[in-house]
């Protein structure tokens, strides 16, 4: 008579565990804002939407890398007084539904919520507005 195999209550529990480590929340998060994001446009409190790319508003990427660092570039002049606040580099990371941005150098502190995150789509809510980017 052959005897049965069968896989033990606490290893099939371990297992279990680890793929539910694997496979929740933020991590998977993470793993699509890594990347590069260039903002597309601005829904205001008032809902009306400003795009970029029409010479109106600068353009605006956002990096971001797997090491928890980032940085943000924009087409501002090098000579502009506005070039050091519009290019800089940053740590990040998400925590539930917030992205906190915390700008090296500076101690400053930015949280967005995340509305929405897919492999192309990055929608965030800061101050009323909605800034959305795509890849």
């Amino acid at each position: 008579m052959q005897k049965r195999k069968y896989i033990r209550p606490a290893t099939l529990y371990l297992a279990l565990m680890l793929i539910i480590t694997l496979f929740s929340g933020c991590g998977i998060q993470e793993k699509f804002l890594v990347g590069t994001w260039k903002e597309v446009s601005i829904v205001s409190e008032d809902g009306e939407t400003h795009y970029f790319g029409n010479g109106s508003y600068d353009s605006v990427m956002y990096t971001f890398y797997n090491d928890g660092t980032g940085s943000v570039a924009t087409d501002v002049p090098y000579d502009s007084p506005l070039y050091e606040v519009s290019n800089f580099q940053f740590q990040w990371r998400v925590t539930d539904d917030t992205l906190i941005l915390l700008v090296d150098g500076s101690g400053y502190i930015s949280q967005y919520q995340l509305c929405k995150l897919t492999p192309s789509e990055l929608v965030l809510a800061f101050g009323g507005q909605e800034l959305h980017f795509k890849r």
